[in-house]
Formats: structure tokens, sequence, C-alpha cells
């Protein structure tokens, strides 16, 4: 599957009945949640993975890693973070946990951020992956890709530090948001599979 930019996920079309079509599937509540998350002013797109299986990585270990920045650089972190878990077919994990999230801080503290976050997390749980965070490339979303998920949970932590600019309503948002099917207009949730 390729990463989704907004609500939506596209499978590679292989069929030689249908060529030239793709098969996408959307879902409002990752639409949502990365339409909200999208609302905030951030800097940073990352990725933590873990160095040992032996982790059992929570929430709370992100909440604890925010912490831990803020006290490095004595400043309130604002964050959102998504830790993703997806299983194979047999119940064991398709990929090891791993974190996505967006940061934001005073312009003047960013590399400060940045240099805390790297060697805290890499002086204790694996590697990080920090970039300049582009609002253009979908990020929020892509960290949303998992709202569907029975088991979806994030973690927000000082975002009232941050302007908020998205819509107030995510409903009234999916009424005029182009990505959102026509069909799926005043629906309050669930996902569909259309061809295009």
């Amino acid at each position: 599957m390729n990463r989704p930019v907004s609500g939506i996920t596209t499978a590679p079309n292989r069929s030689p009945i249908l060529p030239g079509l793709q098969l996408r599937r959307f879902d409002l509540s990752i639409q949502q949640y990365g339409d909200y998350f999208a609302g905030f002013e951030w800097q940073i797109f990352g990725t933590c993975t873990f160095k040992s299986e032996l982790v059992r990585p929570t929430l709370g270990l992100f909440s604890k890693f925010n912490d831990c920045i803020g006290r490095r650089i004595s400043a309130r972190v604002a964050a959102i973070a998504v830790m993703e878990r997806t299983w194979s077919g047999l119940g064991k994990p398709g990929v090891r946990p791993h974190f996505h999230f967006v940061m934001a801080i005073a312009p003047h503290l960013l590399r400060k951020l940045t240099l805390a976050a790297t060697d805290i997390w890499q002086s204790g749980y694996g590697h990080i992956d920090l970039r300049t965070y582009d609002s253009k490339r979908g990020g929020t979303h892509y960290i949303a890709k998992t709202a569907a998920n029975p088991d979806f949970d994030f973690f927000m932590r000082n975002t009232s530090r941050i302007p908020y600019n998205g819509p107030a309503d995510l409903f009234e948002n999916a009424q005029t948001n182009s990505v959102v099917p026509a069909h799926f207009k005043n629906r309050v949730t669930g996902s569909t599979l259309v061809l295009r």
C-alpha cells in the first residue's frame, strides 16, 4: 500500500481486466484525525524505532521521552504521537512497533530540541529520524493512518501553546473537502472502496 494522503490509501492495480483503474480505500476517521492534527503549526515530523524487540512500547514511553526533552531544553514541547503496530495474518507483528510524531517549539529552541531528541532517543531506545515538517506532504494524515483500527490511540501534549488554524467542525469540513468522495459527504464515520 502507498502511504496515505488524506484519508485515502491506494493499492497498486494488477488487474488485466480493469487496467488503469486503482482500488482506493477511503476512511473518514483517518481523514478527520489527519485534518485535526494538520491544523496546528508543526515544525518537526519524526519517526522513532526500537533497537530491541524486548521493549514494550506504549504512549506512556513517548510521554516520558517528550518530558525528558522539555526538561533538557527548559521548555514545554508541543507534540502529537501515534504508535504504529501492524499485524501479520498469523497474529504476529508485521513490522516492529514504532512512533510517528510531530513537534513544535519556539523557533529559537528548534535546534536544541532536535539535538536533545536525537541524543535522548538514540542513547536509550533506538533510531530516530527527524525532518522539517512540510504541511504539503500529508505528514499528519500519515500519522493518522491507523485511526480506523480499534486499538488506535494517540499522545497529545502542549498543543494549547501553538496556533490552531484547522477546521472547527471536522464534519462540516468533510462536506467541502475535495478528497472526500461525494457518496461519503454526509456520513459521520466509516470506510469505503472506490475505483478511480
